[in-house]
């Protein structure tokens, strides 16, 4: 393709011109439908997954949960849903399989989310070590996120490690706020009246 493009580009004559026309049309609408396959012909699949995300957010837990294990097939390699799955069996206490999820969508594409998520399963598995381990690079990742660091707050205090987690609120009330939001105040009162307690 490489070798005709550029022929088409020396000579300039219409037909060549003509012919380059075509052959970057045919590229770009092959890399378009490449790129979309997935969506293109699963479309059905994807309005189904898209339904049962309105049903997960809005409470319906085991109908959402139901119609997400029906698009898994197609689904499998979007970490959007992944995580969404692996969330839904949290909310059930189901860490074993949520735990698979989300270390499926940490291959695809890693995040401080997915290895919070990771440490949280851990977590509730019973598995500490592991649960710190993840937790703890979740805040190394992204260092000024308040939720990261407040959870590693938690699960060290939850798990009697008071050196650790007194460290860990002194940094979360050094953090600096960038945009102050409820949720971040709440964590820095109750960091501050769990430090006074330690």
């Amino acid at each position: 393709i490489v070798s005709i493009l550029y022929n088409n580009l020396i000579q300039k004559s219409k037909t060549t011109n003509r012919t380059f026309v075509f052959i970057s049309v045919l590229w770009a609408i092959t890399a378009c439908f490449y790129s979309n396959r997935n969506q293109i012909l699963f479309h059905s699949q994807h309005a189904k997954y898209e339904q049962a995300e309105k049903l997960c957010f809005a409470g319906y837990s085991s109908e959402g949960m139901e119609m997400l294990k029906e698009v898994y097939p197609v689904m499998k390699r979007d970490v959007n849903y992944l995580t969404l799955l692996g969330r839904e069996h949290m909310k059930n206490e189901n860490y074993h399989d949520a735990l698979i999820l989300f270390k499926e969508a940490g291959k695809i594409r890693p995040s401080n989310e997915l290895y919070r998520l990771i440490g949280l399963c851990y977590d509730g598995l019973g598995h500490f070590k592991e649960a710190g381990k993840h937790l703890l690079t979740a805040v190394t990742m992204v260092p000024n996120r308040f939720v990261t660091r407040f959870e590693l707050f938690v699960f060290y205090k939850k798990h009697h490690q008071y050196k650790e987690c007194k460290s860990t609120g002194l940094a979360i009330l050094k953090l600096p706020v960038k945009v102050a939001s409820p949720t971040v105040e709440w964590i820095r009162n109750a960091v501050e009246g769990e430090l006074k307690n330690l």
